[in-house]
């Protein structure tokens, strides 16, 4: 646990067992990595060092049974808080540009990708049902020009 630039996928549980894939991930890096890739669980330069020999760190797809219990129970006990992340809208992850260092957002699911963080939407104020029956008529085509095209 003593390194200083990352972490290696590695656990030696309570009965004797090891877990984890044995591979080794910088820290900058971890940060970085979107949910979908990487998985949630991380671990900062910081809070690896406040945890001293106690220190260790699992993908999120190399936990089994009671590991991520385990892992949840060991973060608390760090005197190390983390700031934030920033409050994404569901779908959305930050990633870095490889070319120019910027940040950036992308959502898959939607096929978006922006240089502005993307923010809640507030809800709507209901409409008036007049407006809103205005305005699925407005585009409409009328019943005059409805029975225009079936005569041609």
């Amino acid at each position: 646990p003593d390194s200083a630039s990352g972490a290696i996928c590695s656990y030696l549980r309570e009965d004797g067992s090891a877990g984890g894939c044995g591979k080794g991930v910088c820290f900058t890096c971890m940060k970085r990595a979107s949910a979908t890739m990487f998985g949630k669980v991380r671990v900062s330069r910081e809070v690896w060092a406040s945890l001293g020999d106690r220190a260790w760190w699992m993908h999120e797809r190399c936990m089994a049974g009671n590991d991520a219990q385990d892992w949840a129970a060991l973060i608390k006990t760090s005197d190390v808080k983390e700031a934030d992340e920033p409050k994404l809208p569901k779908g959305w992850e930050m990633r870095k540009s490889k070319s120019t260092g910027k940040v950036y957002y992308v959502n898959e699911m939607l096929g978006k990708t922006q240089w502005d963080q993307p923010q809640e939407e507030k809800p709507k104020e209901e409409e008036k049902p007049a407006a809103s029956q205005d305005a699925k008529t407005a585009d409409a085509p009328s019943d005059s020009e409805s029975e225009e095209s079936k005569e041609q």
